[in-house]
């Protein structure tokens, strides 16, 4: 075996030789040659394929805002937050991963409420350009190749509040006070409350988003009706438009309790005579007699609201009243 080392020139490729091992069976002589070109094209340890790229994330917000944005992804860390309020503190807008092997990578973006992701740019410098963004899934792929550097820019606009209009609802409270509940339904549901003072009270505006709505009154105290409301069907709320209900109550006044008046006819001995009685107040005129044949009764009640009454008897001729 014989092994020796050197250089020599290709073309105008300079090639150093490391190791050459000439190997001699019988006439056949095989050479193996292990080289790498000084500028670092070959195939030994320090070719261009074991060159360390840079990737690095951008976050633009239109118009620049403090939102935080949140981002996940195979590097390491394997999530970070950016934002692009035009200072550096306490986040900034770029994160750079730099010394990254040759290979596939993805960084995704978290959806923020008020913000719409419109598009991720991808540039490269240094490689083939087939890294790309997926707005649908807030997605960049990075196929980072040996020594480049992929800047991927997240754009994301500022959705503009929605224009909005109001529901008022109004309660009047006849006989008395008392809290009421609602429902209002649609884009925007809740749940109201009012407590009317001297028969009055209301919600005051309840913003909502333009569309379509209803209002009902789902809580009513005891012994209290709805007799009238202004909204008793969906309705329409159009942006800087304010729809008024009015729901109208009256308390009901329960009834006094009653009392009860017994009228009772004895006849010593029993006897089949009738007795006619006449009663003030609504009592009337009836007729009561004390025998046991059920022709008429032997005593009568009434049932009164409470108040002063009077019954008198009329004289029969051979009874006297004792």
């Amino acid at each position: 075996m014989h092994v020796t080392a050197g250089s020599t020139s290709v073309g105008t490729k300079s090639i150093t030789l490391f190791i050459t091992i000439i190997l001699l069976t019988g006439s056949l002589a095989t050479v193996l040659p292990f080289y790498g070109f000084a500028d670092g094209s070959g195939s030994g340890s320090h070719g261009s394929n074991n060159r360390r790229g840079t990737i690095i994330i951008v976050k633009d917000t239109i118009p620049d805002d403090p939102q935080d944005f949140r981002f996940t992804t195979n590097l390491k860390p394997s999530s970070f937050k950016l934002d692009d309020d035009g200072t550096r503190n306490p986040l900034s807008n770029t994160r750079t991963f730099k010394n990254i092997k040759a290979g596939t990578y993805h960084v995704t973006e978290s959806s923020v409420q008020g913000f719409t992701l419109t598009s991720i740019n991808c540039v490269e410098q240094g490689g083939v350009a087939n890294s790309s963004g997926n707005v649908q899934q807030a997605k960049a792929t990075i196929n980072l190749e040996p020594g480049e550097t992929v800047i991927c820019t997240f754009q994301n606009e500022k959705v503009p509040p929605p224009q909005t209009g109001t529901i008022v609802i109004r309660k009047i409270a006849i006989g008395g006070d008392d809290t009421f509940g609602f429902t209002i339904s649609g884009s925007t549901p809740s749940t109201q409350s009012i407590m009317t003072a001297n028969g009055f009270g209301t919600t005051g505006p309840v913003t909502v988003i333009p569309g379509i709505y209803s209002v009902t009154e789902t809580t009513i105290p005891s012994n209290w009706s709805l007799i009238s409301s202004t909204c008793q069907q969906s309705f329409s709320v159009q942006a800087g438009q304010t729809v008024t209900c009015i729901f109208i109550n009256i308390k009901e006044v329960p009834p006094p309790e009653r009392g009860s008046i017994t009228i009772v006819k004895d006849a010593i001995p029993d006897d089949s005579q009738d007795f006619s009685f006449t009663g003030s107040n609504g009592i009337g005129t009836f007729t009561l007699d004390d025998d046991a044949d059920g022709t008429l009764p032997k005593q009568k009640t009434f049932v009164l609201a409470p108040g002063s009454y009077s019954v008198s008897e009329t004289p029969v001729a051979g009874w006297t009243l004792t």
